[in-house]
């Protein structure tokens, strides 16, 4: 990033305020083994053999930033997976008739929501 601000300011362009998501610290956070433990390693050349993505060259800028994007939308899926799977502890919290049920029944329909959401976009 600081490479791409340091040359918009040399050639005197406006500062834009860049979305970046490190798709190195998103990876280790939702992309698991088989035995649901971490990577050895979550290199870039690992994760593209992990997901078949053979298809963008190594050490090329493009294809390694669209490398990054599909891993990203991986990292998103599985995201989307983790909070699906806290409906039914939800729905347990809810029949407990606790003072925040409301707010949990809203929390519910919001995650249904999102992973509607998520589906009717693939």
């Amino acid at each position: 990033m600081k490479f791409l601000l340091y040359n918009m300011y040399k050639l005197e362009m406006d500062k834009i305020d860049f979305i970046v998501v490190d798709t190195l610290e998103f990876s280790k956070n939702y992309i698991k083994d088989n035995d649901n433990k971490k990577l050895k390693s979550y290199s870039l050349e690992n994760l593209k053999e992990l997901f078949n993505l053979d298809v963008y060259q190594s050490h090329d800028a493009l294809d390694d930033s669209y490398a990054c994007v599909a891993i990203f939308e991986i990292c998103k899926s599985n995201s989307i997976e983790k909070v699906k799977n806290l409906i039914p502890k939800l729905e347990y919290l809810q029949k407990l008739k606790g003072r925040h049920t409301k707010s949990i029944t809203k929390l519910i329909y919001a995650i249904n929501n999102l992973v509607v959401l998520k589906s009717s976009k693939i």
